[in-house]
Protein backbone atom coordinates (compact mmCIF):
# COMPACT_ATOMS: atom_id res chain seq x y z
CA UNK A 1 0.00 0.00 0.00
CA UNK A 2 0.99 3.62 -0.74
CA UNK A 3 0.26 6.84 0.66
CA UNK A 4 -0.43 9.94 -1.01
CA UNK A 5 -1.70 13.86 -0.01
CA UNK A 6 -3.98 15.06 -2.86
CA UNK A 7 -4.68 19.06 -2.58
CA UNK A 8 -8.21 20.94 -3.73
CA UNK A 9 -9.39 24.12 -3.64
CA UNK A 10 -12.44 23.58 -1.96
CA UNK A 11 -14.17 26.31 -3.76
CA UNK A 12 -13.76 23.84 -6.95
CA UNK A 13 -14.16 20.90 -5.64
CA UNK A 14 -14.13 19.90 -1.44
CA UNK A 15 -14.41 17.85 1.00
CA UNK A 16 -17.95 17.96 1.47
CA UNK A 17 -18.56 17.75 -2.28
CA UNK A 18 -16.82 13.98 -2.23
CA UNK A 19 -18.66 13.15 0.37
CA UNK A 20 -21.86 14.04 -1.27
CA UNK A 21 -20.99 12.41 -4.17
CA UNK A 22 -19.14 9.29 -2.21
CA UNK A 23 -16.73 9.45 -5.16
CA UNK A 24 -15.29 11.10 -7.78
CA UNK A 25 -13.05 11.06 -11.00
CA UNK A 26 -9.62 12.99 -10.27
CA UNK A 27 -8.95 15.02 -13.73
CA UNK A 28 -7.99 17.78 -15.48
CA UNK A 29 -4.25 17.21 -14.35
CA UNK A 30 -2.04 18.58 -16.85
CA UNK A 31 1.21 18.04 -14.61
CA UNK A 32 3.97 15.74 -15.62
CA UNK A 33 4.98 14.90 -12.54
CA UNK A 34 1.91 14.54 -10.68
CA UNK A 35 0.27 12.34 -13.93
CA UNK A 36 2.84 10.32 -13.32
CA UNK A 37 1.87 9.93 -9.54
CA UNK A 38 -1.82 9.31 -10.90
CA UNK A 39 -0.58 6.33 -12.60
CA UNK A 40 1.41 4.68 -9.55
CA UNK A 41 -1.89 4.74 -7.45
CA UNK A 42 -3.38 1.70 -6.56
CA UNK A 43 -6.85 0.57 -5.59
CA UNK A 44 -6.41 0.37 -1.69
CA UNK A 45 -3.97 3.11 -1.57
CA UNK A 46 -5.06 5.78 1.24
CA UNK A 47 -4.94 9.94 0.21
CA UNK A 48 -5.60 12.35 2.73
CA UNK A 49 -7.37 15.24 1.37
CA UNK A 50 -5.78 18.69 1.50
CA UNK A 51 -7.74 21.74 1.29
CA UNK A 52 -6.09 24.62 -0.49
CA UNK A 53 -6.37 28.16 -0.48
CA UNK A 54 -7.33 30.01 2.55
CA UNK A 55 -8.32 27.02 4.63
CA UNK A 56 -4.54 25.05 4.03
CA UNK A 57 -5.56 21.70 6.04
CA UNK A 58 -6.21 18.16 5.69
CA UNK A 59 -9.91 17.61 6.15
CA UNK A 60 -10.09 13.61 5.37
CA UNK A 61 -8.91 10.38 3.87
CA UNK A 62 -9.93 8.66 1.10
CA UNK A 63 -9.08 5.14 -0.86
CA UNK A 64 -8.00 4.84 -4.73
CA UNK A 65 -10.54 2.96 -6.39
CA UNK A 66 -9.13 1.54 -9.60
CA UNK A 67 -6.53 1.81 -11.38
CA UNK A 68 -5.53 5.39 -13.69
CA UNK A 69 -7.13 5.70 -17.19
CA UNK A 70 -7.37 8.19 -19.56
CA UNK A 71 -8.61 11.39 -18.86
CA UNK A 72 -11.72 12.46 -20.48
CA UNK A 73 -11.29 16.23 -20.05
CA UNK A 74 -7.92 16.05 -22.06
CA UNK A 75 -7.89 16.34 -25.70
CA UNK A 76 -4.41 14.95 -25.90
CA UNK A 77 -4.35 10.66 -24.59
CA UNK A 78 -1.16 11.35 -22.49
CA UNK A 79 -3.59 12.29 -19.37
CA UNK A 80 -4.57 10.13 -16.76
CA UNK A 81 -7.16 10.43 -14.18
CA UNK A 82 -8.42 7.96 -11.14
CA UNK A 83 -11.48 7.56 -9.23
CA UNK A 84 -11.24 9.56 -5.77
CA UNK A 85 -10.45 13.53 -5.99
CA UNK A 86 -9.03 15.99 -7.93
CA UNK A 87 -6.41 18.68 -8.74
CA UNK A 88 -2.39 17.40 -7.70
CA UNK A 89 -0.86 14.29 -5.86
CA UNK A 90 2.29 14.15 -4.22
CA UNK A 91 3.63 10.63 -2.51
CA UNK A 92 3.89 10.35 0.96
CA UNK A 93 5.66 8.06 3.46
CA UNK A 94 3.91 5.93 5.94
CA UNK A 95 5.75 7.72 8.87
CA UNK A 96 4.38 11.01 7.87
CA UNK A 97 1.20 10.04 6.48
CA UNK A 98 0.60 8.93 10.00
CA UNK A 99 2.02 11.88 11.64
CA UNK A 100 -0.65 14.23 9.96
CA UNK A 101 -3.40 12.16 11.05
CA UNK A 102 -2.23 12.16 14.22
CA UNK A 103 -2.17 15.81 14.15
CA UNK A 104 -6.30 15.74 13.69
CA UNK A 105 -8.88 15.92 15.56
CA UNK A 106 -9.91 12.06 15.41
CA UNK A 107 -12.72 12.93 13.03
CA UNK A 108 -11.68 12.13 9.51
CA UNK A 109 -13.43 9.63 7.92
CA UNK A 110 -12.13 7.38 4.65
CA UNK A 111 -14.46 7.84 1.73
Amino acid sequence: MSYWLAKSDPDTYGWSDLLHDRKTSWDGVRNYKARNYIRAMKPGDLVLFYHSGDEKAVVGAMKILCDAYQDSTADEDIWSAIDVARLSVMPLEKDAFDRIVAMGDGTAKIA
